[in-house]
């Protein structure tokens, strides 16, 4: 019997010992599953949503699944142990990571890895379709996610992930050419929409009243060096705005998980 790796991105109660999984396995892509807590070893049952069915899956075992459901779930630990720390002060609140570097919460490594493997779990959960294997996809989540848990810097591996997420969903984008096609210049600025890429900022695009999603500008020596992952500090906040904005463009509501970083 084949062995599928899975992670899971959601968990529901349904009956006494049973819970409805949403999980993205190497093999059948992001489903909907009932597992039984006393016997995930065994074959599992998916949701088929064509047909809005519980079908069982014959011939897989999951005895050898990489199951990394905890640091997912961690926030919630990290949050009841934060509220009750400041109980005494009601007016304790999160600030928001981007702007306030030295803010002690925000550098809580506990809630910064519970925060970004929530946040790149909820990038699968909205930009990956139902029943549709993707294993790079799901190798590079596995990678991101032990990244998380260990101690490497998390930037990096949270920009690379966002990018290959954009380019599997079909909205990727070139960091070495303009949206003509043209090599992009070292010492050029640029302007990035989301749907066209990179513009000369010597091309008059703010005039177009499609271009009002334009970021600010970016050196094109920068955009070059991201390509090439020779990232500082500066680069990898540039790569943060421009993929940010490119994901935020696809979508039709704000990300939740990125609210846990606001006040």
């Amino acid at each position: 019997m084949a062995e599928s790796e899975w992670i899971v991105l959601n968990r529901q109660p349904i009956r006494e010992a049973d819970w409805l999984f949403e999980i993205f396995s190497d093999q059948f892509g992001k489903i909907m599953a009932i597992v039984n807590q006393r016997q995930l070893t065994e074959s599992i049952d998916v949701l088929d949503h064509c047909r809005s069915e519980i079908l069982p899956v014959s011939g897989t075992s999951f005895g050898g699944s990489n199951y990394k459901l905890q640091i997912i779930e961690s926030y919630a630990h990290w949050r009841s142990s934060r509220i009750n720390q400041s109980s005494s002060d009601p007016g304790a609140a999160l600030a928001d990571i981007d702007q306030t570097d030295n803010n002690p919460i925000v550098q809580d490594s506990a809630f910064i890895k519970s925060a970004c493997g929530l946040y790149v779990v909820e990038l699968v959960q909205k930009f990956v379709p139902v029943a549709v294997p993707n294993e790079r996809l799901f190798k590079l989540l596995s990678a991101v996610i032990d990244a998380l848990k260990s101690q490497s810097a998390h930037d990096p591996w949270l920009r690379f992930f966002e990018y290959q997420l954009l380019v599997e969903s079909g909205f990727g984008f070139s960091w070495q050419q303009d949206y003509c096609g043209a090599d992009i210049e070292a010492d050029q600025q640029y302007y990035f929409h989301p749907r066209y890429g990179f513009f000369d900022t010597r091309a008059d695009v703010r005039q177009d009243p499609q271009m009002t999603s334009l970021t600010p500008s970016f050196l094109g020596q920068d955009l070059i060096a991201i390509s090439q992952q020779d990232f500082t500090s500066e680069r990898l906040k540039m790569a943060k705005i421009i993929l940010r904005h490119a994901i935020e463009y696809q979508l039709k509501a704000p990300l939740i998980s990125r609210q846990l970083w606001l006040a």
